[in-house]
């Protein structure tokens, strides 16, 4: 029986009686006379028994199996473009949350996976790279800006020193419904028909310029597969550090309350719950 990520072990001991009956074969000879002696009695001959020769042949050996492995033949072409990889950061540090005590346990399940897909996904775009970065440190952690009315959001960041002094640091987000183990995306926070794509840039922009954000570009608005996160006062759209702002700015947030985009948000929503 399997439960969540543990796994049962049963030990299977087959007990068995082997029996087996020897017995020893012998030729049984009956020998039939008559009761009264004939006149003349011939001596009789001892009964030749012939022997049957065992066959004494040593028995042939199996052939020896080879273990030696031939030489694998690498196409010089091929290997004259490999070239090894090795990561020996001095520290490497992984946070991450777990999920427990949930009343529904595939529900719990599916959500952990998710955090691990997310925290590998992280690691592997980042560390695990084609091109050679040298690595001194790695640092994965998370905040918890909101847990709470059937909603749990996830920010995660991946903060990496190299050499030289260069750090690189990348956010990313996930968010659930705790009830059902939905993971959702911006797009489900809002009814089907409605342009909240166009209805978000404009509000983004305004509250640039009336922040006086730095923007090293022109703000293009929301992208595909926007990154986002959920508080208890409003929806928060984010861009990775250098994406839009300098690297003294750090992440680039644009909170939006709410009440400001009521009309927009889908009504069946668990996000609703934060309006009353």
């Amino acid at each position: 029986m399997t439960t969540g990520n543990q796994f049962d072990i049963t030990n299977v001991i087959q007990n068995g009686n082997t029996m087996g009956n020897l017995a020893n074969m012998q030729d049984l000879a009956n020998m039939n006379g008559t009761t009264t002696a004939p006149a003349n009695v011939e001596e009789v001959d001892e009964m030749e028994i012939e022997t049957i020769p065992m066959n004494t042949t040593t028995p042939t050996e199996p052939t020896p199996i080879d273990t030696n492995v031939p030489q694998m033949n690498v196409t010089t072409g091929i290997s004259d473009n490999l070239e090894n990889q090795t990561l020996e950061p001095e520290k490497i540090k992984v946070d991450y949350p777990v999920i427990k005590d949930l009343p529904n346990e595939e529900v719990q399940n599916n959500i952990n996976d998710a955090i691990i897909s997310e925290v590998n996904s992280l690691l592997n775009n980042q560390v695990l790279v084609p091109e050679k970065k040298d690595i001194k440190e790695v640092d994965v952690s998370y905040q918890i800006p909101l847990m709470e009315k059937g909603l749990l959001c996830i920010v995660f960041s991946i903060h990496i020193n190299l050499s030289m002094d260069k750090t690189d640091t990348i956010f990313s987000s996930l968010t659930f419904d705790t009830d059902t183990g939905e993971k959702y995306e911006l797009e489900d926070l809002f009814k089907p028909d409605c342009d909240y794509k166009e209805t978000l840039s404009n509000m983004a922009m305004e509250k640039c310029d009336e922040n006086e954000v730095p923007l090293l570009s022109d703000y293009e608005g929301l992208c595909d597969n926007q990154q986002f996160y959920l508080t208890p006062n409003g929806l928060v759209l984010f861009y990775q550090v250098d994406e839009y702002t300098p690297k003294s700015y750090g992440l680039f947030r644009i909170p939006i309350h709410y009440n400001e985009i009521e009309h927009l948000l889908n009504s069946y929503h668990p996000v609703c719950n934060f309006l009353y």
